[in-house]
Parts: structure tokens; sequence; C-alpha cells
């Protein structure tokens, strides 16, 4: 083999590995949605909520305003990277439908790719809550 179809070969193998670890790494950072029934029974209590605080460490205050779902404390926090933006919670004030699940220790979180939103533009989602037999009680 000729030393520049050599050269030509390494860069071809070395652009096609960079190549399946950027794809990799993008794959990883993907997640798959949670089938509504299944993120309604895993969820501890789904509730409308306004946010109350965002502290810069990823904290995120929740102040309950109804249920669907359990029995929430008056405020919910959690704790995740980005100030809240799993969910998209970047601005106190804002009002979210929230699917809460809890881990063995009692703390609050939310399922990255589940169905928790801003409650504008949430009405499919509501009236799906309503169909299953959720109701909204004011808190």
């Amino acid at each position: 083999m000729i030393p520049s179809m050599r050269r030509l070969l390494a860069a071809a193998t070395a652009a096609a590995l960079a190549l399946l670890a950027v794809s990799a790494s993008t794959a990883h950072a993907r997640c798959a949605p949670m089938p509504l029934p299944r993120e309604i029974a895993r969820a501890t209590f789904i509730v409308e909520a306004t946010v109350a605080r965002l502290d810069d460490d990823g904290t995120a205050v929740f102040r309950v305003d109804a249920r669907y779902k359990g029995t929430p404390p008056a405020t919910v926090t959690i704790r995740q990277s980005g100030r809240g933006r799993l969910i998209g919670a970047t601005d106190v004030g804002a009002r979210y439908v929230v699917f809460f699940m809890t881990n063995d220790d009692g703390q609050a979180y939310v399922y990255r790719c589940g169905s928790s939103r801003r409650l504008e533009g949430a009405e499919g989602l509501l009236e799906e809550l309503r169909r299953r037999g959720l109701r909204r009680q004011p808190i």
C-alpha cells in the first residue's frame, strides 16, 4: 500500500471512530419518554405548582396550588442540575403541572423525560388526567 493511501485510510478510520464516540455520547444524553399510565402510577403526587424559589445550586422550590394525586406537602423542594431545567423551571412565579416521585429517603424528584410541564399549554395533559379519573383539588 502506498504511503498516501495509508494516511488516507488512517484519517478515515480516525474520523469514523470520532463520529461513533459523538453518536454514543449523544444517545446516552437522550432519554425515553415514560408512558403516561406508568408515570401516573409511579408518581407519589401530581400537582399544579408555582415556582417559589430557584437557587444557584440547582434547588427549585415549588408551592403546591392544587393536587391531582396523593397528598403533597405545601411546598416541594427538588434538586437538579441547570436551575430546575429538567422540567423547564427557570422563572420564579411560573406555574407547572408536576409529576413528583420520591426516592427511598423521601426526597422528591421529577423524571427528566416525563410529562411535567408549564401549566400554560398543558390543556391536553390535564384533559387526559381528568379522563383517567384524576380531578383537580385546590389546596
